[in-house]
């Protein structure tokens, strides 16, 4: 009796050691995955502020020199951990004139971006805020237009549980187009 009670403890503790080496391996995996997901949307916020990046800083400032900040598009205050969609196709929608031509057309917007990986596409959904920022400190965000804008982007999976989220900010001066 006690040779039967031995091998099934024996056998209950190779299986535990099995189970535990099997959890370890699975682990390493979905943290490798996590992290090959989190370079590449590190890659899509990157190309998404790029994209945002060349356009004129203002609607106002796209074909002449403005001489007052009242000139300048007001921009709605948003949240970047709390967007409820805001713009869909931000390429085909604007609020303004011209279509999607200037920083601020990119408030609120959602851009959705795909990679390949080994012959699958991933989807990465960017979500992007433009506020004005004080000039003085080049941080806190204000509810009155400046010489400078902040574009925020927050990106992450659209194709794996729990993604990490990737946060990039930029700031884009007015320049030579704001003259006061």
């Amino acid at each position: 009796m006690p040779q039967t009670m031995l091998a099934v403890l024996s056998m209950v503790v190779t299986t535990l050691f099995a189970f535990n080496q099997h959890r370890n391996v699975l682990s390493s995996r979905l943290n490798m995955v996590r992290e090959d997901m989190a370079i590449r949307s590190t890659g899509v916020a990157v190309d998404v502020l790029e994209e945002i990046g060349s356009m004129s800083f203002d609607e106002a400032t796209r074909d002449k020199v403005i001489s007052s900040s009242s000139e300048l598009t007001a921009v709605q205050r948003l949240d970047i951990h709390n967007l409820t969609g805001g713009l869909e196709n931000t390429q085909e929608t604007s609020l303004e004139s011209g279509g999607v031509n200037d920083l601020d057309d990119f408030n609120g917007a959602t851009i959705e971006r795909s990679r390949e990986v080994n012959g699958t596409n991933i989807g990465f959904r960017a979500e992007s805020v433009v506020s004005y920022v004080d000039p003085i400190d080049n941080t806190t965000e204000v509810d009155y237009p400046t010489k400078l804008k902040k574009v925020t982007i927050k990106v992450y999976s659209l194709n794996i549980a729990r993604p990490d989220t990737i946060y990039l900010t930029q700031l884009h001066a007015c320049g030579s187009r704001c003259g006061w």
